[in-house]
């Protein structure tokens, strides 16, 4: 059933299979029972596109909400606790010019109010990481993002399924642990707030 879920095709079928349903089979039950009338065959249609619509609309809703994959054992964070599990994610690198270990910390479908005025204050909280300038998404991409949304919309308003999925708006900031600081303390300190690291 997961996995059913989980495939490209669910929206699809489900929106297909409750348009079916609601076009074929209730709207003209319900019109039968109420006004002892057959409901015309083109109406049939209309009402089985619009449901189709509807279903599509709150399925590919629904998916785009939904936290990023996890692994199922990893350990939560006081981040988790405040933006939903796999909103906030890291992975920890080698810098490229100390060598030192970095934090990559990356926020997906967060506002970015809420990710400079409740995010960045939470890790600037760790002692011991020298964190650099966050990255945001430009001008140009929030643009992109807003347009294909409003297409996205307008086409499931029509009883359209979307080909093109939403533009994913992502931030993220990177820091590096001092050389004066303690390796296992700040290691404790981001898995407090952060939670395990995300495997690469």
């Amino acid at each position: 059933m997961k996995n059913l879920i989980e495939s490209k095709a669910f929206p699809w079928v489900a929106a297909l299979t409750v348009g079916a349903l609601m076009g074929f089979l209730v709207g003209p039950a319900v019109t039968a029972w109420l006004h002892e009338a057959a409901l015309p065959f083109a109406w049939q249609c209309v009402l089985g596109i619009v449901a189709a619509g509807i279903v599509g609309l709150v399925i590919e809703s629904a998916l785009s909400r939904r936290p990023a994959a996890v692994d199922p054992d990893r350990k939560l964070g006081k981040i988790d606790k405040v933006f939903g599990t796999g909103r906030v994610i890291f992975t920890v690198t080698p810098h490229d010019q100390t060598g030192r270990i970095q934090f990559n910390v990356t926020a997906t479908g967060i506002s970015g109010k809420r990710f400079r005025e409740e995010l960045l204050p939470m890790l600037k909280e760790i002692d011991g990481v020298e964190w650099g300038n966050p990255v945001e998404p430009g001008p140009g991409l929030q643009r992109q993002a807003l347009k294909r949304y409003t297409q996205r919309r307008e086409a499931l308003a029509k009883g359209v399924v979307p080909r093109q999925p939403p533009i994913p708006m992502e931030r993220s900031i990177s820091g590096v642990i001092t050389a004066e600081a303690s390796l296992a303390r700040v290691i404790e300190l981001v898995e407090e707030r952060l939670g395990s690291a995300q495997p690469l």
